[in-house]
């Protein structure tokens, strides 16, 4: 697995691991709400989105993108790409 983040980024995890994990548990069964938070949103399912929206390729490979860092601009800067993340910020 790898990712990309941005120089001024930092990973929050205390509040994740005071509730005893992130918020749904994938279980055998399926997913099971984690009784470490008091309210859960219900799991949205978004189709996959194809890369090309967002200017890259598959297969691309996703170290040598850092060369050319306006290619990334989606993760600074989502509220420009609302073709892209709109679905995901909508309300039910």
């Amino acid at each position: 697995m790898g990712n990309w983040v941005c120089t001024s980024f930092s990973s929050g995890y205390e509040p994740i691991r005071k509730a005893g994990g992130e918020a749904y548990y994938l279980l055998e069964e399926g997913f099971v709400v984690n009784p470490g938070y008091s309210e859960v949103p219900e799991i949205r399912r978004f189709e996959p989105v194809e890369p090309e929206v967002l200017g890259l390729s598959r297969g691309e490979d996703m170290y040598e993108l850092v060369e050319d860092l306006e290619r990334l601009r989606f993760l600074k800067d989502p509220q420009e790409f609302e073709e892209f993340f709109g679905e995901a910020y909508e309300e039910n």
